[in-house]
């Protein structure tokens, strides 16, 4: 019944002088109908002419175009757009898919606040709005993995590119960690911060700061110091199996002469190193070095922040000359003394001969 309406009214619009070569292409709807009789039931016949320049769509409806021209010269929508299907008007949410003639969540990324459309093509009803479609939308270091449409933790160091840095370490991208130096080249990633340093690798000293196993020289790592209590962060020491120096004793090398085993390196090795008993690296650099009361001057008590770590009981204050007092360390052997020096045991405390 339809259809005959419909065949009935594109000839009655033909019988009024109306052109539909246009119309009839654009009007491939069931509402066809509505509008081809709008145009036929309307006294003049030639407000049923259509535009030159094809046929002007209609933003309430994109499957019904107009038919019928104004008085003005314009065009009105036909028929009853009322009876036009779900996207007459706007949407009261989402947006109008055309091919469905249905609302739907969005069609773009602009139809998104904040997101991006993720679009159904097999069925547009399901189109959401989402945070992500890939991970390469997902450009906090915190949350660079796509998972169903939401950025979380990474979880593969891939994932990682669009945050702006290479390792994914524990959920978040970083630029380096302990198991990932790469992008530091030949200087070192300070672990604790992730980031890379202008330090190069395998060059620090022992009893020196350090912030990753890979910037001590050979033979040892960079392990945690602690005096009486007091944490004194992390410098490089001896492995004990290093065949560089304790080649497994450390009475080897003096004054690294103290056994600490199942150590956590910074870099989260597990090794037995040799370390200092008695005092602390700080002390040991200022051993006769540091100038620690003024020359001709009692030495008692003995300076405490002048030798080794201010308020720490690791340096004390010898006489070296008639002139110059110095910086020294405690011991309780020459093992505890650097090379070349012997521990002083008739005095108390007993310390290292300047």
């Amino acid at each position: 019944m339809v259809r005959f309406a419909s065949t009935l009214a594109i000839l009655t619009l033909f019988s009024t002088g109306c052109d539909l070569t246009k119309s009839v292409d654009c009007l491939d709807t069931p509402e066809e109908d509505v509008c081809m009789e709008s145009c036929t039931n309307h006294p003049d016949s030639s407000f049923c002419d259509l535009p030159d320049d094809g046929c002007p769509a209609n933003p309430n409806h994109p499957n019904c175009l107009a038919a019928c021209r104004d008085s003005d010269g314009g065009y009105s929508w036909c028929g009853d757009v009322s009876d036009m299907g779900p996207c007459n008007g706007a949407c009261a949410e989402g947006e109008c898919e055309p091919s469905s003639e249905s609302c739907v969540a969005c069609l773009v990324d602009g139809d998104c606040e904040g997101g991006v459309c993720l679009v159904d093509e097999a069925d547009p009803a399901n189109n959401a709005c989402v945070g992500c479609r890939d991970d390469s939308e997902c450009t906090d270091p915190d949350a660079a993995r796509c998972d169903a449409g939401t950025c979380a933790p990474c979880d593969d160091s891939a994932q990682c590119t669009e945050a702006g840095a290479g390792v994914c370490s524990a959920g978040s991208c970083v630029e380096c960690d302990a198991d990932d130096e790469s992008a530091c080249g030949s200087d070192v990633c300070d672990v604790a911060a992730q980031t890379c340093t202008d330090t190069p690798a395998g060059t620090t000293g022992l009893c020196q700061p350090c912030v990753s196993d890979r910037q001590c020289s050979p033979g040892r790592v960079c392990a945690p110091m602690t005096f009486e209590g007091t944490d004194l962060g992390h410098f490089c020491l001896w492995r004990q199996d290093a065949t560089e120096g304790p080649a497994g004793s450390c009475l080897n090398t003096p004054p690294y002469a103290q056994i600490r085993a199942d150590i956590t390196t910074m870099s989260g090795d597990t090794a037995t190193i040799c370390s200092l008993g008695l005092t602390t690296c700080d002390a040991l650099e200022d051993f006769r070095s540091v100038d620690c009361t003024e020359p001709g001057t009692a030495v008692d008590p003995d300076p405490l922040d002048e030798c080794g770590v201010p308020g720490l009981d690791d340096g004390l204050c010898r006489t070296l000359d008639a002139v110059t007092n110095r910086c020294t360390i405690p011991c309780l052997s020459n093992e505890d003394c650097r090379t070349g020096a012997t521990c002083n045991t008739g005095e108390t405390p007993s310390y290292c001969n300047l």
